[in-house]
């Protein structure tokens, strides 16, 4: 056998020792580290995170076989295939006998833009030929003197590394006060840069606040990345995300916050609480324990009201989601999520005139006093006329005595937890109002599946879940005042009907 054959091959492996490697294809790489496809030796760099991997083997016509590994990227699409030197298992190889290919290094690493590189990029940007003028400029660079301010520093390399180091000056500063005097002192003297680089927001207000008193205005430009958004992860903040319940939504609500919050890598104190008075003192406990961010719902703003206040007041960013759009701005939240409550009452209500239904629609609320709940009542009014109210936080007796009237031409319910109950409930009396709802569960799927239900309206649990924690991630990584930047925004979701039809789809769709 000749030298340069020879190199391709594996060293003596056992067939079964290949046949056992390609079974665990798909292993994490730690594992991978230890199978057959590795030398004695440890590899040159180990990963520092878990990664999908597979082991390829292609037959080839003189019998040998071509071993080589692919490795899964963050989209879930398979890399090009990695092949070590000697990858070749020869079709003579000797039974029962290990064979190791040469090293191979992979990485599972994830490759984060940092704010750091976004203030260097955004630098190197300005200092280019094309940009900035004259060619021969003197740039001053402020950058807070801070073991953590990666990003300030990179700002003024950025400059250093585009124009070279007699260009740019630096300003290193503890105190503001005093960086910004020295950088103006030195302008009133009469020397003046073409350029002034801030990195951070408290700089560049400091230099336009001490500019406002210079006659006619600045005197230089100033250069700022005004990022509003940090674009790294917050990762090991303390959210608290507060619900008003604890049905079949607020689990769905939950098991979403909570993924949101390994997505984010965050730690997630979540609680359903009935009571307004047990939400205020939550948030009140949130407070003390000094958390990051409150998300809540405001399904009584008035019992909540001047917690959330004390929220803000100790600098705590406060999101509200779920009930209350109407009254979230007033309590200090910065945005608001949730389903547009009327807009589902108002569709509902269309859809039973469209249906031709006849006779009053009885409106459950579950709730003793929720303002989404009564905005879906509302919104039923509006479009189909003839509506009474009828509460559920009593249990179904009153809806029973109703029903038995027998002139009851629609009930809509308001949440899908008491779905069957309802349903049993109508089956009993003896009469056939058309039953919709307003919510979605397990349950609504196979009321709706069996023909009790009409139709549905979906509330979204699970976006209502997860994004309680992106809001909260988004509130808590502003760089600048979150009021003024999302002015009190309210994010409503536009609710869609649900029909039988659909949930077949959603239950073929899910193997069903």
């Amino acid at each position: 056998m000749n030298k340069a054959w020879k190199q391709r091959f594996l060293n003596p492996l056992s067939l079964s020792l290949i046949v056992a490697a390609l079974l665990i294809a798909g292993a994490a790489i730690d594992r991978l580290m230890q199978s057959a496809l590795f030398t004695d030796t440890e590899a040159a760099n180990t990963a520092s995170a878990e990664t999908e991997v597979r082991i390829t083997a292609t037959p080839r016509s003189d019998g040998s076989i071509k071993l080589g590994l692919q490795q899964q990227e963050p989209d879930g699409a398979w890399a090009d295939v990695q092949y070590p030197e000697f990858n070749i298992l020869p079709a003579d190889a000797e039974p029962n006998r290990r064979l190791h290919s040469s090293p191979l290094t992979v990485s599972s690493e994830t490759d984060v833009y940092t704010l750091a590189d976004a203030y260097y990029d955004h630098a190197r940007h300005i200092a280019q030929p094309t940009v900035l003028t004259p060619h021969d400029p003197k740039i001053w660079c402020l950058v807070h003197d801070a073991e953590d301010n990666d990003a300030g520093r990179a700002y003024c390399q950025g400059f250093t590394d585009g124009l070279g180091e007699e260009a740019v000056e630096t300003f290193p500063y503890t105190d503001l006060r005093t960086g910004v005097g020295q950088v103006v002192g030195r302008i009133a003297g009469g020397d003046v840069p073409h350029l002034l680089a801030a990195g951070k927001v408290e700089e560049l207000f400091g230099l336009l606040g001490a500019f406002a008193r210079f006659p006619g205005g600045s005197p230089v430009p100033v250069a700022f990345p005004l990022d509003t958004i940090d674009p790294e992860p917050p990762a090991g903040a303390n959210y608290c995300v507060i619900g008003h319940g604890e049905n079949s939504f607020w689990g769905l609500a939950f098991d979403a916050a909570v993924a949101g919050a390994n997505h984010y890598g965050v730690n997630l104190d979540h609680v359903g609480l009935t009571s307004a008075e047990e939400r205020a003192a939550r948030i009140r406990e949130c407070i003390a324990d000094d958390v990051d961010a409150i998300a809540v719902t405001l399904a009584e703003t008035e019992h909540v009201a001047d917690a959330l206040r004390e929220a803000r007041a100790a600098g705590i960013p406060v999101v509200t989601y779920n009930s209350g759009a109407d009254t979230a701005r007033e309590v200090g939240s910065m945005i608001h999520l949730g389903l547009n409550d009327r807009k589902a009452g108002e569709i509902v209500g269309t859809r039973l005139t469209a249906d031709g239904v006849e006779g009053p629609a009885l409106c459950l609320l579950h709730e003793p006093v929720n303002v989404g709940l009564e905005d879906r009542c509302q919104g039923l009014d509006d479009t189909f006329g003839e509506v009474e109210k009828i509460s559920l936080a009593d249990g179904l007796g009153p809806l029973s005595e109703r029903l038995a009237a027998g002139d009851v031409g629609a009930v809509v319910l308001l949440n899908a937890a008491d779905v069957a109950a309802v349903a049993n409930l109508i089956q009993a009396s003896g009469h056939a109002p058309t039953l919709a709802v307003i919510g979605f569960d397990t349950q609504l799927v196979l009321q709706m599946l069996s023909g009790r239900v009409a139709f549905a309206v979906w509330d979204h649990a699970t976006l209502q879940g997860y994004l309680a924690v992106a809001l909260a991630a988004l509130a808590d990584t502003t760089f600048l005042v979150p009021d003024i930047i999302f002015n009190g925004a309210q994010l409503l979701i536009e609710p869609t009907i649900l029909t039988p039809n659909d949930m077949r789809t959603l239950l073929a769709r899910a193997g069903g």
